[in-house]
C-alpha cells in the first residue's frame, strides 16, 4: 500500500458521505452558538470530541479498514513531517517576531497544558475538516472532485468556523490549504492534528496575546 492510496471501505457510500458532511458542517454552526454567542468553550469543545471520538470507535467496530482510510496510520507521517517541520519552525519564529512588535506575547506555565491538549483538539479538527470533507470529496462516487476544489473548499470551511476573528480567519486559510495538499499526498492525520496543536497554541499567546487555558477553563472555574 503506498502512501497516496488507501483503498476505500466498501460500504462507504455517498450517502455515508453525505451524512459526514452535513455533521461537519453541523459541528461548525455549533461554534458559533454555544463557543460565540454562549460562551460555553469548555462544553463544546469537550463534548465535540466525545461525539467524534465515539463516532470514530463506531466505524472501527464495524470496519477496521476504516481509521487507515482516513489517515489515523504511520505511513505518511516522516514525509509530511518533512515539510510541516520547517514551515513551522519558521512559523514559530514569525510569531515571537510579530508578538515582540506588537507587544501581544504572553509566557505562562498556561502552556503546557495547552501543548498537550490543544494536539487532540487540533487533530479531531483535521479529522473533520480533511478527513471528512476532502477525503469525501475526493472519493465522491460518480463525481469526485479535482484537487484544487478540494483544497479551495476545505480552506474556506476551516476559515469560516474561525470567525470573526480576522487574524485567525487567515491563518486557518493558510494552515488548511497547506495541509490539505500534505494529507493529499501522503494521507496521514496525526501529524496535521498534532501540529495544528502546537501552532494554534503559540499563535493565541505570541500573536493574539490570549490565553487558552484561561478560556477553556473559565466556564467551569
Amino acid at each position: 500500500m503506498s502512501e497516496r492510496t488507501t483503498p476505500t471501505p466498501a460500504y462507504h457510500t455517498n450517502a455515508t458521505r453525505t451524512t459526514e458532511i452535513v455533521a461537519v458542517v453541523l459541528t461548525g454552526f455549533g461554534k458559533f452558538l454555544f463557543v460565540d454567542w454562549l460562551h460555553l468553550k469548555f462544553w463544546y469543545v469537550t463534548t465535540a470530541c466525545l461525539l467524534w471520538i465515539a463516532y470514530i470507535l463506531y466505524r472501527i467496530k464495524t470496519n477496521r479498514d476504516v481509521p487507515a482510510y482516513w489517515g489515523f496510520r504511520k505511513e505518511g507521517f516522516r514525509n509530511s513531517l518533512r515539510w510541516i517541520g520547517p514551515v513551522s519552525l519558521v512559523a514559530l519564529v514569525a510569531f515571537i517576531v510579530l508578538g515582540t512588535a506588537r507587544e501581544t506575547l504572553v509566557f505562562n506555565w498556561h502552556i503546557l497544558p495547552i501543548m498537550i491538549l490543544y494536539p487532540l483538539w487540533g487533530t479531531i479538527q483535521q479529522f473533520l475538516i480533511i478527513g471528512l470533507i476532502a477525503r469525501n470529496m475526493e472519493d465522491w462516487e460518480g463525481r469526485k472532485a479535482g484537487k484544487a476544489a478540494i483544497v479551495v473548499v476545505s480552506s474556506i470551511v476551516f476559515s469560516i468556523v474561525h470567525f470573526p476573528s480576522i487574524p485567525l480567519v487567515v491563518a486557518t486559510a493558510l494552515l488548511a490549504i497547506g495541509y490539505t495538499i500534505i494529507y493529499l499526498q501522503y494521507r496521514n492525520l496525526w501529524i496535521l492534528g498534532l501540529f495544528h496543536g502546537w501552532l494554534g497554541c503559540f499563535f493565541y499567546f505570541f500573536v493574539l496575546g490570549r490565553d487558552p487555558w484561561l478560556e477553556f477553563v473559565s466556564a467551569v472555574l
